[in-house]
C-alpha cells in the first residue's frame, strides 16, 4: 500500500540529505540535524551580543514566562488591540538598560 512507499520515500530523502551534507563537508550531528530541525536554536534569554533573527510568540500563564527576557502581560480592558500590539512592539524594540543594574 501507500504506507511502505511513503516510508521508503522518506528514508530515501533522509539518505539524500545526509549525502549532500557530507559532500559539503558538514556531517549532521544526529537525525534531527539532517532533517533541518532548528528547535535547538530557540532560547528564552538571548546572550549579550547574540543577534536575534526571529521572534516566536508564546501565549502562556505569565508566571511560567519568568525565564523569558522579552515578555508582555496582556490584560482585558478598554484598550484597542492595535494600540496594545504597538506598545508591546515598542517595548521590545527599546534597548535594554546596560549592565543589568536595577531600575534603568
Amino acid at each position: 500500500g501507500a504506507a511502505p512507499s511513503r516510508r521508503r520515500r522518506k528514508k530515501e530523502e533522509e539518505e539524500e540529505i545526509k549525502r549532500l551534507l557530507l559532500e559539503e563537508g558538514e556531517a549532521p550531528a544526529d537525525a534531527a540535524a539532517a532533517e533541518g530541525d532548528d528547535t535547538r536554536c530557540l532560547v528564552a534569554r538571548p546572550l549579550e551580543g547574540e543577534t536575534l533573527q526571529f521572534a516566536l510568540v508564546v501565549c502562556a500563564p505569565y508566571a511560567s514566562l519568568q525565564g523569558y527576557r522579552y515578555r508582555a502581560k496582556l490584560q482585558p480592558g478598554e484598550q484597542k488591540k492595535g494600540k496594545a500590539a504597538r506598545q508591546a512592539l515598542e517595548l521590545f524594540c527599546r534597548p535594554l538598560p546596560g549592565g543589568g543594574g536595577g531600575g534603568g
